[in-house]
């Protein structure tokens, strides 16, 4: 399939209105409970610190401390939507997590200990004689990779944690070829993915949001204590309530 890897104005338009909501929306309240003072920023730093520390040091324990974090994203743009419904979850392209006034975004995840920064258009391998994976939608990476002066990549040494948003046809233009492992064959090796953040950060698609695992490291989240306040609609265009 012929791809467009030309960068429209209208596409950085779209991933700069997506910032921007984001941007306004992380410091205020939670809406989700009316009586709380607690800010999104807030909730989903210590969220995301606590599920990364329980994931910690077990087989699979990146991806599944990754799609931990994606969940709670998600559950962020609900909270959002109960101020004005902007982002939907139908995924109208294959790679899409969720959508932003209509424009589509893929999620990927960073973690705090990731060591190889290697992401993957699908953690699954395709089978044999399978439709070629592409790019379909922009890219929103969620990176909480601490710098390091230590880094080999001068890029991570100085890198922040924050989330890198990604024009469809830089990704297209960028990612030259996928690479293969036990667990996909749509690998984006790491030389990409830092060259896909440094152009978010050339073209102010970043914004800062961090989070503190060492703050987080005596403690666990508790499914049996949440109960009844856990419960949320299971539809996912249900608002909460």
């Amino acid at each position: 399939m012929e791809q467009n890897n030309k960068i429209t104005n209208s596409e950085l338009r779209r991933c700069n209105s997506f910032k921007e909501c984001i941007s306004k929306a992380l410091d205020l309240a939670c809406r989700v409970e009316t009586n709380s003072k607690e800010s999104r920023r807030e909730r989903f730093a210590r969220l995301v610190a606590t599920l990364q520390n329980m994931n910690a040091g077990k087989t699979g324990g990146g991806l599944s401390g990754a799609l931990a974090t994606e969940i709670i994203w998600k559950e962020l743009l609900k909270d959002i939507n109960l101020e004005k419904e902007q982002f939907t979850f139908d995924h109208r392209h294959a790679d899409a997590d969720f959508s932003h006034c209509a424009k589509s975004f893929s999620l990927k995840t960073l973690g705090s200990r990731n060591k190889n920064a290697d992401l993957a258009l699908a953690w699954s391998k395709n089978k044999a004689g399978a439709k070629k994976r592409y790019f379909q939608s922009a890219m929103v990476i969620l990176s909480f990779r601490p710098a390091s002066l230590k880094a080999k990549t001068k890029f991570w040494r100085t890198a922040k944690q924050g989330v890198y948003i990604i024009p469809l046809a830089t990704l297209r233009s960028t990612v030259k070829r996928f690479k293969r492992n036990n667990k996909t064959n749509t690998l984006i090796k790491a030389k990409y993915v830092v060259k896909l953040m440094e152009y978010a950060v050339s073209k102010e698609l970043f914004l800062p949001l961090e989070i503190y695992p060492e703050k987080w490291a005596d403690y666990e989240l508790s499914y049996w204590k949440g109960g009844n306040a856990c419960l949320m609609p299971k539809r996912l265009e249900a608002k909460w309530v």
